[in-house]
């Protein structure tokens, strides 16, 4: 009889571990998941970033240019551009955290909406008399001032984020903690 109870207990004992180590492992994977997304994007907004004071310069000769001397200079529509990383990285962003996540789709939204300024202003910049030509550039020019540095906070979060260490409270293991308000 000693025997029979000894192997119901090394059955549990292993089904127990086995359950455990499997919890673990996804909680890993899931931690190492998060910390590719952070770092992946993080690196295409500091490529972003990267380009934003020529950006800044350029549309403000651009602009200086149209208010001196009264004339448009020609902006070709390049077509959509996009963030490829960003947009594979949508369903995951939620693994960033609630606050992280908000903070990188505000920045993206922005960079959508500079696109779109630019695509109107290169696709209507004939129908638009010299003031509304400035005064789109002059927005253009203020948002990238803006974005900057917001960008480059955001880009750090993202980078030290992504060097978190793998932490698993007994709480979380257990499912034993109530949940937080």
């Amino acid at each position: 009889m000693a025997d029979f109870g000894t192997a119901i207990l090394a059955a549990g004992v292993t089904l127990t571990a086995s359950y455990v180590s499997g919890f673990i492992a996804e909680e890993y994977r899931r931690h190492l998941d998060a910390r590719s997304v952070a770092a992946a994007l993080g690196g295409e907004l500091q490529g972003h970033i990267s380009a934003i004071p020529t950006l800044r310069d350029s549309f403000a000769a651009i602009l200086n240019t149209a208010s001196a001397n009264n004339r448009k200079t020609v902006l070709r529509n390049s077509g959509p551009v996009n963030s490829p990383l960003f947009e594979a990285s949508v369903t995951k962003l939620g693994m960033l955290g609630p606050d992280l996540a908000r903070d990188v789709a505000i920045v993206y939204e922005k960079i959508r909406a500079f696109r779109l300024g630019l695509s109107v202003i290169a696709r209507d910049m004939d129908e638009m008399s010299i003031e509304e030509y400035s005064g789109h550039l002059g927005y253009i020019v203020k948002m990238l001032g803006a974005q900057e540095a917001s960008g480059a906070d955001l880009v750090e979060r993202l980078y030290a984020f992504s060097k978190k260490r793998f932490y698993l409270s007994p709480c979380r293991v257990l499912s034993s903690c109530a949940p937080t308000p």
